[in-house]
Parts: C-alpha cells; sequence; structure tokens
C-alpha cells in the first residue's frame, strides 16, 4: 500500500517545527528514523495532513555531557550513535548496551531516540533503559519547554504526555552513580520479545531492582 496524500515539510531549527504543530493542530505527524511512522503511513493506519520532518533540524543531534555528570540527549541521536559514543558508554551505559539491542544494523542507523521515546512502543528497549536511569524528558511546543519525569511520560501503549503541539526535543540523563555492580545477565519476555543485556555496569542494586521492575509495565503484559 501507499500511504495517503499528505503535505510534506522540513524545517531547519526546531521553532520552526513547534510552528508547524501549532499552524496544524492535531493533523501534524513528526517524522525522526520513521521506522514505525512510515509503516504506519503505508498501511494508512495513520493519515496526517502535514508531515513534518525533523531531520533539518540539526540541532536535535547532540550528545552533551550536562554539569552533574550525567547526559543531554537530542531526540534525533541514532540509536547506533548511543551504542558507540564514548560519553554514553562511560555516562551511561545501560543506556548504551540497550541502544545496541534495538532492531538489527539498519534500524539503528535511521532510528532515533525521541523517535523511539515517542511511539511509545512496549516491546521498545529504550523506555525502559530511560525509567531505570531517572531521565528527564524536555516537551518543547508554542508554550516553552517543560521537563517531564521518564515515569510520566509513558501514560499505556503508545500513549505518551506529548500534547498534539509539541515535539521530544531532549533527553537529560542524571549522572550514574559508581559502586558494586548488580548486573542482569538477560530480562526476556515473550510477549513484547523484550530482551536487554547488561554485563559488568557500573550500577547500583537499586538502578537494577527499578530496571526490572520497569520493564514488566513498560515491556509487557505480565505481572
Amino acid at each position: 500500500m501507499k500511504p495517503a496524500p499528505f503535505r510534506y515539510a522540513r524545517p531547519a531549527t526546531v521553532a520552526e517545527a513547534v510552528a508547524l504543530l501549532a499552524s496544524s493542530p492535531g493533523e501534524a505527524k513528526l517524522l525522526a528514523g520513521g521506522q514505525s511512522l512510515v509503516p504506519l503511513l503505508n498501511m494508512r493506519l495513520v493519515r496526517p495532513a502535514v508531515l513534518v520532518d525533523l531531520n533539518g533540524a540539526r540541532e536535535l543531534e547532540r550528545i552533551d555531557p550536562a554539569p552533574d555528570g550525567g547526559l543531554r540527549l537530542g531526540a534525533l541521536v541514532r540509536h547506533a550513535d548511543l551504542a558507540a559514543a564514548p560519553l554514553v558508554r562511560e555516562r551511561a551505559p545501560l543506556l548504551a548496551e540497550a541502544a545496541r539491542h534495538v532492531g538489527h544494523t539498519a534500524i539503528r542507523n535511521r532510528g532515533t531516540l525521541g523517535g523511539s521515546l515517542a511511539h511509545a512502543d512496549p516491546a521498545a528497549e529504550l523506555p525502559v533503559a530511560l525509567l531505570a536511569l531517572d531521565a528527564t524528558l524536555g516537551l518543547l511546543g508554542p508554550r516553552g519547554m517543560r521537563r517531564v519525569a521518564a515515569a510520566e511520560f509513558f501514560r499505556g501503549l503508545l500513549v505518551t504526555a506529548l500534547a498534539e503541539d509539541e515535539l521530544l526535543a531532549e533527553v537529560t540523563v542524571p549522572a550514574t552513580p559508581r559502586g558494586p555492580a548488580a548486573v542482569a545477565n538477560a530480562i526476556e519476555d515473550a510477549l513484547a520479545h523484550l530482551g536487554v543485556v547488561v554485563r559488568s555496569l557500573p550500577i547500583t542494586p537499586e538502578q537494577v531492582w527499578r530496571w526490572l521492575s520497569a520493564a514488566k509495565p513498560a515491556g509487557s503484559g505480565e505481572p
């Protein structure tokens, strides 16, 4: 199948993208990596009037150190970059390891951090990792930036706290406490096919417990 007709826009800045969303309330869809959206478009399960391509807003591709020892990540950071970036591997090894297990090479090269989070698929690895890391998401709209804890961002199956005129602009990951590592060899969910392998990561047992607990609602419907 082919997508239903839509108008295509490629803003050069985040501000332009927000303006496009505001001018088409409820009728626009954001395109980042397209790994989830394009199949939905082709099956006509979504029929936006406007497709806003974020890939021109290069400011969303940043991987920056945060003053507290954590990270500030733009929404357009690719999965492959999350997995390979030395700064991510040093400051948020759990996130780097989760990104390494997303899909296959082609998906990791195109798929984005923001796209995965905004799609809120319960089979996705990155939402669970960011829940465990107590990340904060920056949602940008006409009224400015508002920050939402990862635990409050995910509302249910494919449902998030994003308003129709907002986009996910950045993710802030706090510093990972150093100390004895308690690691899980693998998490397998038969329903959602969620598998994240963690080895020798500098995280505390409490963080691993939060990760395992978060994997139940975010990674499956299992109790």
